[in-house]
């Protein structure tokens, strides 16, 4: 690791700071930085909100929440025929409960938005409405597109999952023929990013007018 002082410089801006000099130490990664503030070699780290559980647990610790500009997101390709529906991806929008996932795998850190911007931003636009989590508008909405169910598999590049929803979707249809049931191959190979889905960004299609 490489070690730099920084000390005080005394332009006597509103008297002397409270801080007279600060060590800066330089790790390779961020695993080395973790690991030197766990021999307490270094006394700031800055950690993912999914490491923070390891954390709330060590006394010695005090934790701090900052705002930060990062967010995630789904990506949808518009070729695929029935993704291609504004009505659908409307539909998807609402029927993804993003209050629950960031409660669930980001203990709470984060907001829901519709937009890559963050709500803590200055440039947020405060008169937007974020679109609730709501079933029945999903249902209502899929239904004006011609489908009941519509289920995204991982892909099948890497697993039968999505064949075997297939083929689980078509039994059911001959038996219900009145049943109208989607499975779209997602072609998505991160598993985190399947799984989690959080800080979901689902472009609001009123933008574009599609």
């Amino acid at each position: 690791m490489v070690r730099y002082l920084l000390s005080l410089l005394k332009l006597g801006f509103k008297g002397s700071p409270a801080i007279q000099y600060v060590e800066v130490v330089f790790t390779p990664d961020h695993e080395a930085t973790l690991s030197a503030f766990e021999q307490d070699l270094i006394d700031i780290v800055y950690t993912e909100v999914m490491d923070l559980g390891k954390y709330t647990k060590d006394k010695s610790a005090t934790i701090y929440e900052i705002p930060t500009q990062k967010y995630e997101f789904i990506g949808i390709n518009f070729e695929n025929e029935v993704l291609a529906s504004s009505g659908v991806r409307e539909a998807l929008l609402y029927a993804l409960d993003r209050e629950q996932l960031i409660d669930i795998y980001y203990l709470g850190q984060g907001s829901v938005t519709d937009t890559p911007i963050s709500p803590n931003s200055h440039l947020y636009d405060t008169s937007s409405v974020i679109t609730k989590y709501d079933k029945e508008t999903a249902r209502l909405l899929l239904a004006k597109e011609g489908y009941d169910i519509i289920h995204i598999a991982f892909t099948s590049g890497m697993s039968g999952s999505y064949n075997s929803n297939r083929l689980g979707a078509e039994e059911v249809m001959e038996d219900y023929p009145d049943v109208k049931i989607t499975v779209i191959d997602s072609l998505c190979a991160s598993l985190p990013c399947y799984q989690r889905m959080v800080a979901i960004f689902l472009s609001r299609t009123q933008w574009r007018g599609k």
